[in-house]
């Protein structure tokens, strides 16, 4: 998970309802590993040694003969490891998707998506702009 102006604990809380909501189905799937929740400074994102010392599984240094000692990757990330992209799709997800009466053609929807694409979620990159502040707007192409 990445945060920002909160504190690890506040963190964690936000997240324990969904933690504990999945801890009562476990009948229904299986977790590989458990929500790891860190308060990391994000310039220190890619820094090994603060990320090591945070959380010691959480990356893999380089072990190539003439690597740097600061070269890592995240252990989530292997199986990325020296693959080439080809083509890439990314899309917002609406947030009424999220209200009481739509979670379902959400459900629905991830679902159905897993039929045709592997594909993953991901909560940390950008912030949704409804309407971006007068210094931004002079910089956003029209």
């Amino acid at each position: 998970m990445v945060f920002q102006g909160l504190e690890r604990s506040e963190a964690k809380a936000l997240w324990a309802p969904f933690i504990a909501a999945l801890a009562a189905m476990r009948q229904d799937f299986t977790i590989a590993e458990p929500l790891a929740i860190l308060a990391v400074p994000a310039q220190k994102f890619w820094d090994r040694a603060t990320l090591a010392a945070a959380s010691p599984n959480l990356i893999i240094g380089d072990d190539r003969a003439g690597a740097s000692s600061g070269d890592f990757f995240y252990r989530g990330d292997a199986g990325q490891v020296g693959f080439f992209v080809h083509s890439y799709k990314s899309t917002w997800l609406p947030a009424a998707l999220l209200a009481p009466g739509q979670q379902q053609v959400l459900v629905d929807a991830l679902f159905a998506a897993t039929r045709h694409w592997h594909f993953a979620l991901h909560f940390n990159k950008a912030w949704q702009v409804r309407r971006p502040r007068k210094s931004l707007r002079r910089a956003i192409p029209r």
